[in-house]
């Protein structure tokens, strides 16, 4: 029994509301209620949701009634109410009101309310007792605590006179402990207590209409703010005396959160409408513009008034990049809402105001309500930029990007074409395959930069001799290659060859570097049917033939090449396997001298056992492996072996002079390769004067300076110097001028005729004294007889080698040979 200190009402005045609500499926008749309800009519919420459970409870009388509130409340926008007989969970029926509000189709939300305390066949009765309203009756009481919202009473003063259970709950005190509390007090935020309480105060002098419908915030006892929707009713004695309220309030404060979050929600999609960088815009069935943000009206050069309720498609999508018109049917766009279905567009174009347009990719989806298609939404972006990669990126795929020719790729298609059409036509083409000479020395030398410079300025000047119809390619590295079109006379490609070679004579000047340089090229007349592999691979052969010949030259392609070609390919290919399987190795061939004939040292010769081919000659595979790019690491490896050798004849303190081995012009280009042989000779264990570097006139005038300057600062340390085949190449001296060389050495082919050849007489004469002249000492090669030996004794030659003397012998002959010589 709960008491309320108070003058009695009228019960016909009193009105509470009790009240339930969620979503209801009609077919399934399951009542969904909200997640945060309380019990209503002695039913727990898991009750409600039972399928059909609230059809049990509705009287039989009121089921037809009830029917046509859930047909009529299941469609788009309407409302409907019934007052209906429903039975509680004491199986008493009460008159509930139940309204259905259809907002969204097919999901209905029900509310059910019991209002009216008259009106519940006198299911709350009041009592006089002691002049305070008594609620006595058990099933007032059960009414009260099963309702879903908060019910209370003040007095004048504001004190808390009357509350049910879920007003408890929410406020966090117990029926005991709230009971004359006052209300304002404990209940509401300090800073809305003094408005409240004014509010309160003009109710209770009835200064504001005894009904009133609030929402105000409450903070519970445990420090938590709820916002409350509430009814107020004034409470009045018979004789209409105000002496407090009657409360009824619904927590509203997820509904309210909720209802922010959707607000914010709007706002930022709102923002990201307005602030988006992609045009967006919506259309009607009718293709009619609904919606579009600023970043579409800026792209299309529109004013807004001039877009908004337009026909889009009208406007900017009326033609594609061509001109060609895009029907209605066509436009994907429109296709969207008429198909419900999403479209994505990966390239179109878009017309401006001015008349021209970009190009776009865009993506078309329907805009549904209801599930009902009402038109679509176009996002799309400018791809102008993409586009122009997308260029560049094709662009490059079929050129060179360093000096902008076609690559290897268009190349081969250009002349796949062109071989297509000489068929048909019956005219001929030609093909030159061209190499820059000593390319991979400057760029070693001068760096990269200057390599790529000169590259450039290649292509331009080999492009100013050709006609239009020429393509000129760069395929990769320094090798460039010409189809020359519709070849009238064989004479005409001679003549552009030898333009092409006559071309780089001219020195080139790149910034600060003046580089002298040459070209090798090698021709084909492609007068055959053969496939553009084949040809490429002859023009591969003849510009092969160029290089022998010399470089700064051109080659026409002559079949018996191939078999040159491919012999040279399978020597380079055992080459490549011989240093590992030790088919090379190291003689000594001992060098003596000319007045005394003692041993003074030798020469270390390179030599290679085949076990198929014998023994290969030296003239032969030196060269292939020059061309190949193996002469490196062959040479650094002779430089082991010798090192090898000396370091133990050194330990056992045998006298072998001083020990020489060649260097190739090919060896001198590259200061990588020279850097690691020397270093090989600078660690060993042997005195540098003990070792002899022996070099060309050719190979010196191919040097580098970088090379030279290493290979002085060794001699400076000790080691010999010699120029091997004097007088057979440059006759300028240059190399005696500039490098501290120690000896010459004859070439045998002046030594063998020298006896029969007075000429020849004299250029060994001329020779020997020029070295002495220079305080060089002067070795002679070839000698193959008594006779020879004897008149480069008559001529002052200081050392000679040669069969007669000793044949060239293994690291261990020549051991042998020491050892006696100690002896």
């Amino acid at each position: 029994m709960s008491t309320v200190k108070s003058t009695l009402p009228s019960k016909d005045s009193i009105e509470i509301i009790f009240f339930i609500s969620g979503y209801y499926q009609p077919e399934a008749g399951i009542f969904s209620v909200d997640a945060d309800s309380d019990p209503f009519l002695g039913f727990i919420p898991n009750q409600w949701q039972q399928p059909h459970f609230i059809d049990s409870l509705i009287h039989p009388d009121d089921m037809q009634s009830w029917s046509q509130l859930t047909a009529q409340g299941s469609e788009s926008g309407t409302k409907g109410s019934r007052v209906l007989r429903i039975k509680d969970a004491s199986a008493q029926y009460c008159l509930v009101t139940l309204q259905l509000t259809c907002e969204v189709p097919s999901n209905p939300r029900l509310l059910l309310s019991i209002q009216s305390f008259p009106k519940m066949e006198q299911a709350i009765r009041y009592s006089l007792s002691e002049n305070l309203p008594v609620l006595v009756s058990e099933q007032a009481n059960h009414y009260l605590n099963i309702v879903g919202v908060i019910i209370f009473t003040l007095d004048k003063a504001g004190c808390i006179t009357l509350l049910n259970r879920f007003a408890c709950r929410l406020l966090g005190v117990t029926h005991q402990e709230a009971i004359g509390l006052n209300w304002f007090d404990c209940f509401i935020p300090e800073a809305d207590r003094d408005a409240a309480r004014l509010a309160f105060s003009n109710l209770m002098k009835g200064e504001h209409a005894p009904n009133q419908e609030v929402e105000r915030p409450i903070v519970n006892s445990r420090g938590e703010t709820r916002l409350i929707r509430w009814y107020n009713q004034v409470l009045t004695t018979a004789e209409g005396d105000r002496y407090g309220i009657l409360s009824s309030g619904t927590d509203i404060t997820e509904q309210r959160q909720s209802e922010q979050a959707l607000a914010k929600a709007e706002e930022r999609s709102r923002l990201l409408l307005e602030n988006s960088k992609e045009g967006i815009f919506g259309i009607d069935l009718d293709g009619l513009i609904t919606f579009i943000n600023p970043a579409a009206i800026n792209m299309l050069g529109f004013s807004f008034d001039e877009l908004i309720l337009q026909d889009g498609h009208a406007l900017f999508h009326h033609s594609d990049r061509l001109g060609r018109k895009i029907s209605a049917d066509e436009c994907m766009m429109l296709s969207a809402a008429r198909d419900d279905h999403s479209y994505r567009v990966d390239s179109d174009v878009l017309w401006r105001k001015d008349g021209s347009y970009f190009p776009v990719e865009y993506w078309s989806s329907p805009i549904k309500q209801q599930d009902k298609v009402i038109g679509s939404v176009v996002t799309f972006h400018d791809i102008t930029h993409r586009k122009q990669a997308e260029e560049q990126i094709r662009y490059l795929a079929f050129h060179d990007a360093l000096t902008g020719l076609p690559n290897r790729r268009l190349f081969q298609d250009r002349f796949e074409h062109e071989l297509l059409l000489n068929r048909r036509s019956g005219h001929i083409c030609a093909l030159h395959m061209m190499d820059i000479d000593h390319f991979k020395e400057i760029n070693d030398t001068r760096g990269h930069p200057v390599g790529d410079a000169l590259l450039v300025e290649v292509s331009r000047r080999i492009s100013k001799l050709l006609r239009a119809e020429d393509t000129f390619a760069r395929l990769g590295g320094d090798e460039f290659a010409i189809l020359q079109s519709d070849v009238r006379d064989p004479v005409d490609v001679a003549a552009m060859a030898e333009k092409i070679i006559q071309c780089f004579s001219v020195v080139f000047e790149l910034n600060s570097h003046v580089i002298k340089t040459s070209i090798s090229s090698g021709v084909v007349v492609c007068d055959k049917d053969l496939s553009v592999d084949e040809w490429i691979s002859r023009g591969d052969i003849a510009l092969y033939r160029a290089k022998e010949n010399g470089r700064s030259c051109y080659a026409f392609y002559q079949s018996e090449m191939t078999d040159l070609v491919k012999r040279d390919a399978e020597l380079a290919h055992l080459l490549g396997s011989a240093q590992i399987r030790q088919q090379l190795y190291v003689e000594y061939q001992p060098q003596y001298s000319c007045r005394t004939r003692v041993l003074e040292g030798g020469e270390a010769l390179l030599r290679w056992r085949h076990p198929e081919q014998k023994i290969i000659s030296p003239q032969v595979f030196i060269a292939i492996a020059e061309k190949r790019g193996m002469i490196d690491d062959i040479g650094l490896w002779v430089a082991q072996q010798v090192c090898s050798d000396a370091s133990r004849w050194f330990s056992n303190q045998l006298e072998f002079g001083r020990i020489s081995f060649n260097l190739s012009p090919v060896q001198l280009r590259s200061e990588e390769g020279m850097k690691a042989l020397l270093q090989q000779v600078g660690e060993s264990k042997v005195p540098l004067s003990c070792f002899e570097i022996e070099i060309t006139e050719s190979a010196y005038m191919d040097a580098s300076p970088q090379t030279l300057a290493l290979l002085d600062s060794y001699v400076s340390e000790g080691m010999g110097l010699a120029i091997d085949d004097f007088g057979t190449g440059y006759s300028s001296l240059v190399a005696l001028r500039k490098l501290s060389v120690s000896r010459l050495k004859i070439d045998q082919s002046f030594v063998k005729d020298m006896l029969l050849d007075p000429n020849e007489a004299l250029i060994v004469s001329a020779t020997v004294s020029l070295g002495h002249a220079l305080g060089l000492n002067v070795v002679a090669e070839g000698v193959e007889a008594e006779e020879q030996l004897e008149k480069l004794c008559s001529l002052g030659c200081d050392s000679a080698q040669g069969y007669y003397l000793n044949r060239p012998m293994s690291a261990e002959c020549f051991e042998s040979l020491l050892q006696q010589k100690k002896q």
